[in-house]
């Protein structure tokens, strides 16, 4: 579900910027990947839009570990869905720093154009993704720094996105029991 959502964004950013900048389709624009590598150097390929997750954070709207479902004899517990929210670095490598400006800037007009990315506006969204929203995220120069500081890498000009509607369910049964279980336990007070 997370490299689905990621790799739905490098798809529409590549696109995207290769339709407003005129360039060749098999040039990709936007390359999914960490923004360092171990040595600490820069891995974003030259001249691209590097696009790295920074971030995964649940969304608490639903606190309930679990669903309850029951019929005549049986009562069972399932597990819920786990919505995330992604935090995804978009950071410019172009030897020309102009030209690393003008795709941030291409990249900055893809979220705010299409903010919701679905199957009808969106050619390759995967299976597993129903919508997927796209916010702009505002730092302060400080905590922008602290990001680059942990990340270890020299600072390329950049901007994070916030993507929320990435969904992890394991769909699995947690358990089983029967309907006198099920009220011994609400009596109890542990359902």
């Amino acid at each position: 579900m997370i490299e689905s959502a990621l790799e739905l964004l490098r798809h529409q950013l590549s696109d995207y910027i290769a339709h407003r900048l005129g360039l060749p389709d098999d040039q990709p624009r936007a390359v999914l990947g960490p923004i360092v590598d171990e040595q600490g150097r820069t891995a974003i390929p030259a001249n691209s839009l590097g696009v790295s997750l920074i971030n995964l954070e649940e969304d608490r709207i639903n606190p309930l570990p679990g669903k309850t479902t029951m019929n005549a004899s049986q009562v069972t517990y399932q597990t819920v869905p786990t919505k995330l929210t992604a935090y995804v670095m978009l950071a410019a490598n172009f030897s020309d720093y102009r030209e690393g400006l003008k795709t941030l800037g291409c990249a900055i007009e893809m979220i705010r154009s299409q903010p919701v990315l679905t199957a009808a506006n969106a050619s390759a969204m995967p299976d597993d993704l129903d919508v997927l929203s796209l916010e702009l995220c505002s730092f302060r120069l400080e905590d922008l720094k602290d990001v680059w500081s942990f990340l270890g890498g020299r600072y390329h000009p950049s901007i994070i996105v916030r993507l929320k509607g990435i969904v992890v369910d394991a769909r699995q049964v947690r358990g089983l029991g029967t309907r006198a279980m099920e009220a011994l336990l609400q009596m109890l007070g542990r359902s």
